[in-house]
């Protein structure tokens, strides 16, 4: 992680090589196809301490194009002893990669690949039955959660001290700008995707089409209509999120009509390049954004650094480990 923490662009590179290795098993276990996967980069561990890994919801088989027809062909559990060759392949290829960049000497990627204890490691234990589509979403909603929870967190305004339950009765006490320290470092990269989509759902995969018409197919029935509500509702909560944010930081409510004094209620979000520039239009409004000059010089050194040389190793942070 020392190397992945000092270059954040390596934590799509290891997902990458994860999610290959996974399409080459179920290549040689099944001679066609490929699985669809889902990647999620996480950049926490449970104690908002730094600790990158790789969440991977793979399809228990592989998608196939018989004909211009989609079919699935299932797939056996994993063995113990599959993963522990999965495992090394990873291993040694992100090795290499490592080397390849400058990051490894010689020698020491040669020492490093004879280590009985890697670092290296896959859990594949958590499957959900097919046809069970609330599992799956709690599984994508635990891949996908974020850092904190509000709801474990407690600020003592009186002692200018956060606490955050961290797992049953275990609490990070910390004083308010530490605690804003520790959340900063979990910031991911800018212009860094967070969620990669690999084999059959890959960006330039011929299967990603059929899965797409597939799942179309599947909402014009009704089997999706409880995600399509629930994204709704998600929505209206996003957008009053968004509202009650805006009036804290600039002491206005963007939701209440400056003209009527009415209460608006939010509709549509309008994410086309072309419609914004024309309700701006409409409304007398700039349609480009405005030159700015920059407020200072860029900071020296590596811009792609987000931790301090105290916080690279994970030795260092005497945080609770995960499971």
């Amino acid at each position: 992680r020392y190397f992945i923490h000092r270059a954040p662009a390596l934590a799509g590179d290891l997902c990458g090589i994860l999610a290959r290795e996974l399409g080459r098993y179920y290549a040689l276990k099944l001679g066609v196809g490929s699985p669809a996967q889902i990647h999620f980069v996480q950049r926490f561990g449970s104690a908002l301490n730094l600790h990158l890994h790789d969440h991977a919801v793979v399809s228990d088989g592989v998608f196939h194009n018989v004909d211009g027809r989609l079919e699935f062909i299932p797939a056996e559990a994993p063995t113990d002893a599959e993963l522990a060759g999965i495992v090394e392949a990873v291993r040694k290829k992100t090795l290499r990669r490592f080397a390849r960049l400058g990051l490894l000497a010689g020698e020491v990627l040669r020492d490093m690949q004879g280590w009985k204890h890697s670092g290296f490691s896959l859990h594949a234990h958590t499957a959900t039955p097919a046809g069970d589509r609330e599992a799956l979403e709690r599984l994508l909603y635990y891949c996908g959660r974020p850092a904190l929870s509000v709801k474990r967190l407690e600020y003592r305004k009186s002692e200018g001290m956060a606490v955050y339950e961290v797992r049953g009765k275990a609490r990070l006490v910390l004083p308010a700008l530490d605690f804003i320290g520790r959340l900063a470092k979990l910031v991911p990269p800018p212009r860094k995707n967070l969620v990669r989509y690999y084999g059959a759902l890959g960006p330039n995969s011929p299967l990603r089409p059929l899965l797409s018409a597939a799942a179309a197919a599947m909402s014009s029935k009704g089997a999706l209509e409880p995600v399509r509500q629930l994204a709704a509702r998600v929505a209206r909560a996003c957008s009053s999120a968004w509202a009650k944010c805006l009036s804290r930081v600039f002491e206005v409510d963007p939701l209440l009509c400056s003209q009527c004094g009415v209460r608006m209620v939010p509709v549509a979000v309008i994410l086309a390049d072309k419609e914004l520039g024309r309700v701006l239009a409409y409304l007398g409004l700039p349609t480009e954004f405005p030159v700015l000059k920059p407020s200072r010089s860029p900071p020296a050194g590596d811009e792609e650094t987000q931790a301090g040389p105290e916080d690279l190793y994970e030795c260092v942070d005497r945080a609770p480990p995960d499971d």
